[in-house]
């Protein structure tokens, strides 16, 4: 290992590999702290080219890879596996993985205003992406509560939605193009962001998604979209997450310039509130919160009104309009993920579901989530998310399940409801020895010595089979839904 280590430091320069345990268990660590891996270094090359040579420097000592951004991602999919069992004393086991920062890869150019575009590095924040649109008058259609630490590779490697996936889809709808480094260290892609005139695969498009499984993506070419500034947060009370689907359904047929839309139940927000003294928002009798954040499509900030007056609102509707009002709004849901800290190591399951069979599956969800184990505390469900087509809905099951058994049982339940899990939520929950999954053969192609972390390593440090799970840990459900009888296309 010392070798290797001493390898990539000549490869970016010694202030760019971190190899004291102390430093390097910080990054071996994912936000949720429920996920911890053993890596051999930490390394953080500052181009595509010395990237390239990270990799073959791997390779010839046989070292896994697990590409990492700002590691705010709640599955483990960001961190190395732990520790597995000593093996045989016969060949020598290889070094453990090697964390590749992107923490360095912060390039960003000046906005092309003429193509709507702008080429960063995967190493860039959110925040700073969006701050560098908006002073172009334009706007990056992803963005996430994580915005000052979730950085352009990881959202482009998971095709995280943010919310205002329901204005702009996925990240995979922002990417015209990468450059990435492939196994064996070759540098492909563009960054030309051309829609017309290409042929052959859309590698972007490939690569979005994968997870970091068959390459690390250095830069990417993201499309811009026109600068909408909210004229309003909506937060109405509702009877459930059901009735939170249908009402917005009907604010979405009036207001066509919808940017958001979020759904939190009673027990969400009294966590919420419990947390982060916030005061009790209107509407806090009901069952749930919907909250929807409107634009004027029209450039009239009276326009919404017109359009919601003939769309019957609860009566305690709250209707903020001011910038310091639409933040105290959007609060109740951005501070929930904190909240849920607090109580616990979540569990992170990301499914999907037709939004016809959303209210049934919500109604089902506590039975199926407890006939998985004994309950060892009592302690009330809470659920937020977005309840609309083709977005996240995260249902936060604060529910102690006895055995690792208990996992599958909620998966079993989406398929009954037509719906399926997205590889996110699964990177770190099968068990070690995974079957292999479809495709994984033509994977193994741009792989073929399997350097690449693929994510499948198994439990990291909660219930096995057969082993009671730790007490106090929370358990989450994150669920995607959609209109009509198919799955959004990134699922399929």
């Amino acid at each position: 290992m010392r070798k290797l280590v001493a390898e990539l430091r000549a490869v970016t320069g010694p202030a760019h590999v971190l190899a004291e345990p102390d430093v390097v268990a910080g990054y071996a660590t994912d936000w949720t702290r429920r996920y911890a891996g053993i890596a051999s270094c930490v390394v953080s090359p500052g181009s595509a080219g010395e990237v390239a040579d990270v990799i073959r420097a791997c390779a010839a000592h046989g070292a896994a890879i697990v590409p990492q951004g700002g590691n705010t991602g709640l599955v483990g999919g960001s961190v190395p596996p732990p520790a597995g069992p000593a093996p045989a004393p016969a060949p020598a086991p290889p070094p453990p993985p090697v964390i590749l920062s992107a923490r360095r890869l912060t390039r960003l150019d000046p906005v092309d205003v003429g193509s709507g575009q702008v080429t960063a590095g995967v190493g860039v924040t959110i925040a700073r992406l969006r701050a560098q649109a908006a002073a172009a008058g334009l706007r990056y259609g992803v963005d996430l509560a994580s915005r000052d630490s979730a950085t352009v590779g990881g959202t482009i490697a998971t095709n995280a939605g943010g919310i205002h996936t329901i204005r702009y889809g996925p990240t995979r709808s922002q990417v015209a193009g990468v450059t990435a480094v492939l196994a064996d260290g070759s540098i492909v892609g563009n960054l030309s962001g051309l829609t017309a005139g290409s042929t052959g695969y859309d590698l972007a498009q490939l690569l979005t998604g994968s997870e970091g499984t068959l390459a690390v993506i250095t830069a990417a070419r993201l499309r811009l979209r026109a600068a909408e500034s909210p004229a309003a947060v909506l937060l109405a009370g509702v009877a459930g997450i059901d009735r939170a689907a249908d009402l917005l359904a009907v604010i979405r047929a009036a207001v066509p310039g919808l940017l958001a839309a979020e759904y939190v139940d009673a027990a969400g927000l009294a966590l919420v509130r419990d947390v982060t003294g916030l005061p009790p928002p209107p509407g806090r009798g009901r069952a749930g919160l919907l909250l929807a954040e409107i634009a004027s499509d029209r450039g009239d900030a009276d326009d919404f009104l017109q359009r919601l007056a003939g769309v019957r609102l609860p009566a305690d509707t709250a209707i903020a309009r001011d910038v310091t009002g639409m933040a105290a709004l959007w609060a109740y849901r951005e501070r929930l993920t904190e909240a849920i800290a607090t109580a616990g190591i979540p569990h992170k399951i990301d499914v999907a579901v037709p939004a016809g069979e959303l209210g049934a599956f919500r109604g089902e969800l506590d039975d199926v989530v407890l006939a998985g184990g004994r309950r060892r505390r009592r302690r009330p469900p809470s659920r937020a998310g977005q309840p609309a087509a083709g977005h996240r809905v995260r249902p936060h099951r604060r529910r102690e399940p006895a055995r690792e058994r208990a996992r599958p049982r909620p998966r079993r339940h989406v398929g009954r409801r037509r719906g399926g899990q997205a590889r996110r939520g699964a990177r770190r929950l099968g068990r070690r020895r995974a079957r292999r999954r479809p495709g994984q053969d033509r994977l193994a192609r741009l792989d073929p010595l399997g350097r690449r972390d693929r994510g499948d390593a198994g439990d990291q440090g909660g219930a096995r089979p057969g082993r009671p799970a730790q007490p106090g840990r929370a358990v989450a459900l994150r669920l995607t839904v959609s209109r009509g009888p198919g799955l959004p296309r990134e699922l399929r």
